[in-house]
This record gives C-alpha cells, structure tokens and sequence, in this order.
C-alpha cells in the first residue's frame, strides 16, 4: 500500500485548520469567562469567595497550558506540513 503524500498533507492541512478554529474559539471563550471571574472576585469576598478563586486558578492554568500546547502542535505540523510539500 503507497503513500498518497497528497491526501496526507491535505488530511493534516485540514485538521490544523480545525484545531486553529477551536483554539480561537477557546481563547475568546476563556478571555470572556475570565473577564467575568475577575468582574465577580472585585466584589466578592470572604473565604467561599477565596476557595472558588483558587479553584478558578487552577481551571485558568489548564486552559493556558492547553491552548500553549496546541500553539506548540500547531507550529509542529506547518513544519510537517511544510516538509511534505517538497516530496
């Protein structure tokens, strides 16, 4: 069975194009909630208040380190995708 480097490329071309929608669509989505979050911690207090800050922190974290790990996959496969163009 041969490798169609064609379908290949197109295949991972339009995956990344997915992934670049979805992690667009993610940043917006976070920037709002975050921006809401915020808006509430400036006038809420108290310890419930302090408990759901630090709860709200480590969500904050995984988005970034997700959306930092799909910027990482993203220049990853521009590079294969790059490469297989020259086959």
């Amino acid at each position: 069975m041969a490798l169609d480097v064609d379908l290949l490329r197109s295949g991972l071309d339009d995956y990344r194009r997915q992934l670049a929608r979805q992690r667009e669509q993610l940043r917006q989505q976070y920037a709002d909630i975050h921006r809401t979050f915020e808006s509430l911690f400036a006038v809420y207090g108290g310890r419930m208040a302090e408990e759901l800050h630090h709860h709200w922190a480590r969500t904050a974290e995984w988005f970034e380190t997700y959306i930092d790990r799909t910027d990482k996959l993203d220049r990853f496969l521009e590079t294969r995708i790059s490469e297989l163009k020259h086959l």
